[in-house]
């Protein structure tokens, strides 16, 4: 076990490691997947190319993923059987707001619109999403 202090917020992750996908079940924000067909096709696409580049977040009592649920659902309809997880202990109201936060906070960005077309110009095609 190992405890992350941030801005005084402590984290208990108590392991990383690989899971099973099947053990795990969709966090209490999952819908967002069921609704999110194409970002489920262009995360497929990105298992597929780059392999699984960070862990999916799953509480460790329930076996509910708090943050990666859609990397989840892409890497089971991939056939893949395990997944890289780290394993919190959060309780009830943690998981549901940092779930929450890990949803949506990307929302919040804006893109730099000038380094995006640069970056796109250099990949001239190069991805697929």
């Amino acid at each position: 076990m190992r405890l992350a202090n941030v801005a005084g917020r402590t984290t208990i992750i108590s392991e990383e490691g690989l899971i099973d996908v099947q053990t795990a079940s969709n966090g209490a924000f999952s819908s967002s997947v069921d609704k999110a067909i194409n970002n489920l096709d262009a995360l497929k696409k990105s298992l597929t190319a780059y392999g699984q580049r960070k862990p999916v977040v799953v509480n460790k009592k329930t076996m509910t993923i708090e943050a990666g649920n859609g990397l989840w659902q892409a890497a089971k309809e991939l056939g893949w059987t395990e997944i890289a997880a780290v394993f919190v202990e959060d309780d009830k109201e943690t998981a549901h707001a940092y779930a929450l936060m890990d949803n949506q906070s990307a929302l919040l960005a804006d893109w730099d619109l000038p380094n995006l077309t640069s970056i796109l110009s250099e990949l001239d095609g190069a991805i697929d999403m």
